[in-house]
């Protein structure tokens, strides 16, 4: 469910999962499923990892995640 409620949508600060840049990105952007992967698996962990754009590229490419849609 998308809000329009300001709180909600505010920028956020991540760091990239595989090269470690950060990066700002809106809050429904940038989520990727590790889930099913050996890439960044954690079972103690949510299988979801932020990338930068160009590492999603990659990552993407070589199936190591799948673009999640919120």
């Amino acid at each position: 469910m998308l809000t329009t409620n300001p709180e909600h949508n505010r920028s956020i600060q991540s760091t990239c999962a595989k090269c470690g840049k950060s990066f700002v990105h809106s809050p429904w952007t940038n989520g990727y499923s590790s889930w099913h992967t050996y890439r960044y698996a954690d079972p103690q962990e949510l299988p979801i990892v932020s990338l930068c754009d160009d590492c999603a590229k990659e990552e993407l490419a070589l199936d190591h995640v799948s673009e999640l849609m919120f």
